[in-house]
């Protein structure tokens, strides 16, 4: 098993070698999509919409399917299975830093970012929002893309992930962050969220 490395920022923690063989994840999900039929509980690559539904695409994203049937694929199941618990190892660590309770982690996505793609400046809870998360945490499965990195602009940290790396950081303001634009290659990553019920 690996051993995570933190680079903390305040509360924005950097944690390397979280995901083992990263790239192998890459390689399976990919595989597996010609696969992948509605009843397993990794979806096929569907459009990456903004939220609301505006017409601008970021890339491509598969979603744990909620009407999923327990047993289908063991494969798909050993990768969401091993994402979920490194995150939830990380996360339990920033909670423990930070002496808060951060809940629980809502169903992961896995995304992927084509060139010239990024998306602006966010927060994942704002002001006045009815139970929203408490902490994002952002998992990265590769580095061989130009671009792409996460920059926090009110805090002034640009973060380059390598594979394998998790970014932890609280929802809400002033924690805005993006993801500037992929200059080339793919870029993939696993958005998760922590909420208090």
């Amino acid at each position: 098993m690996l051993e995570f490395k933190v680079t903390r920022y305040e509360k924005i923690h950097y944690y390397e070698n979280v995901f083992e063989r990263p790239y192998e994840i890459i390689g399976l999900i990919e595989s597996l999509d010609e696969q992948i039929s509605e009843s397993e509980k990794l979806s096929k690559w569907n459009d990456w919409m903004t939220s609301g539904g505006q017409p601008y695409q970021f890339g491509m994203q598969k979603r744990v399917n909620e009407r999923y049937k327990p047993g289908t694929n063991e494969a798909i199941e050993n990768v969401l299975a091993h994402l979920e618990s490194r995150i939830t190892k990380v996360s339990r660590h920033y909670q423990e830093e930070h002496n808060i309770d951060i809940g629980d982690l809502m169903p992961l996505s896995i995304s992927k970012y084509f060139v010239g793609k990024e998306m602006g400046p966010h927060c994942d809870n704002y002001e006045g929002t009815i139970n929203g998360p408490v902490i994002s945490v952002v998992g990265y499965l590769n580095d061989d893309y130009e671009g792409g990195e996460l920059y926090f602009k009110e805090q002034d940290i640009k973060i380059k992930p390598s594979a394998g790396s998790v970014v932890i950081f609280p929802s809400k303001e002033p924690y805005f962050h993006q993801s500037l634009p992929t200059k080339s290659g793919v870029k993939y990553m696993c958005p998760g969220f922590w909420y208090k019920r």
